[in-house]
């Protein structure tokens, strides 16, 4: 090889050898601030995004359980008659289907009328229905509302 070539070859090795690698302290800070400041936007939305589609879920399962009593009760049974065959959870209710994560209580008022009770009990031993696990309730004459 010609000892020009060579030379080429060795200055620009060394042009390349002194170039900076990597990234700065400064550029490293401010990738960190905006994924963070990302994650402080996003983790909100979605836990928000998550109790409303709890609230859904318990809301649609009251609404089944009260039109599944009204199914049976069409048949002339009264509201304890009802419940005796198909127990205060409506696990004996022929048109409910139970949920994994949704708990109703079925109680008779009078003769015939009733509340229907529901509320979120996947991870979380509160078992009351309550605003903080999403309960919802409902009777023989009103759709179902949100416990505060």
């Amino acid at each position: 090889m010609s000892p020009r070539f060579i030379n080429r070859l060795w200055r620009k090795r060394q042009s390349l050898q002194n170039r900076e690698h990597g990234f700065t302290l400064i550029e490293l800070l401010v990738v960190v601030l905006i994924i963070g400041i990302l994650a402080a936007v996003a983790i909100p939305l979605y836990i928000g995004q998550q109790d409303g589609a709890k609230d859904s879920a318990v809301a649609a399962q009251v609404t089944q359980a009260r039109t599944a009593l009204a199914v049976e009760l069409s048949g002339g049974d009264t509201v304890a008659e009802a419940l005796t065959t198909a127990g205060t959870d409506g696990t004996g209710l022929s048109a409910y289907n139970e949920s994994a994560d949704v708990d109703i209580l079925i109680a008779a008022v009078g003769s015939d009328g009733f509340i229907i009770t529901g509320f979120w009990k996947k991870g979380t031993s509160d078992t009351v229905a309550s605003a903080t696990n999403h309960g919802y309730t409902t009777t023989d004459s009103e759709a179902a509302t949100k416990i505060e």
